[in-house]
């Protein structure tokens, strides 16, 4: 095979890989559950949705460069563009591809607070209040708005208060 026809195939293929990576990943989460520790629960469908999109476009361009492949057509016919970039060609695609292979190998785990506090996270987070500061209005009770009675529930949540 010639080298420089590898040069132009193997970025390609980090494309593809990234795609197909991103698409499995995607899946494995929701198959798995652990989708549950990364997003909402209505977006589920969504990602399922995009996991298999990821997946065909990943199959249908690996089908299309082999196709390419075969007929040995010139594969370099893109390079013609004239831009300048500071980063290497598909060093995009090459963060994607070492990113899904961490996802699929390492399980994913949620920042509560307690995590943080073993962590030591607490000594640099500013103080808060526990308890609601109170404020009070001399509106009438007859002339409060809506926001003002649901500030009121919020700080004092007892209906007796």
């Amino acid at each position: 095979m010639n080298s420089s026809r590898l040069k132009i195939i193997v970025p390609q293929f980090i494309d593809i890989i990234a795609l197909i990576g991103w698409g499995s990943l995607l899946f494995k989460y929701w198959i798995t559950g652990q989708l549950n520790l990364l997003i909402h629960p209505n977006y589920f469908f969504l990602v399922l949705i995009t996991s298999i999109a990821l997946f065909i476009l990943g199959i249908v361009k690996l089908w299309t460069l082999l196709k390419q492949w075969q007929k040995k057509i010139n594969l370099d016919s893109n390079d013609n563009r004239s831009h300048i970039t500071i980063l290497p060609k598909h060093f995009g695609s090459g963060l994607l591809v070492i990113t899904a292979l961490l996802g699929l190998f390492i399980a994913p785990q949620p920042l509560s607070s307690q995590i943080a506090l073993q962590r030591g996270i607490s000594e640099s987070l500013p103080l808060t209040r526990v308890q609601t500061q109170s404020f009070g209005t001399t509106v009438k009770p007859e002339e409060k708005s809506l926001i003002e009675w649901v500030r009121t529930l919020n700080a004092y949540p007892e209906p007796d208060a």
